[in-house]
């Protein structure tokens, strides 16, 4: 497994509670959302998304 860099992490049950708090917790940096401590997904904001 490759290591994750983010700024935050947070469980799917902390994005499901309150995902505007999670957001702006994260500002404009990566969060992972992790399943079982494991990451399933991540949410990116559009200036991390592109490719060089």
């Amino acid at each position: 497994m490759r290591p994750l860099l983010a700024a935050l992490s947070a469980s799917i049950a902390e994005l499901k509670k309150n995902p505007s708090t999670l957001l702006e917790q994260a500002d404009g940096e990566t969060v992972v959302i992790l399943s079982r401590n494991q990451p399933p997904s991540l949410i990116l904001y559009p200036q991390h998304n592109t490719r060089t």
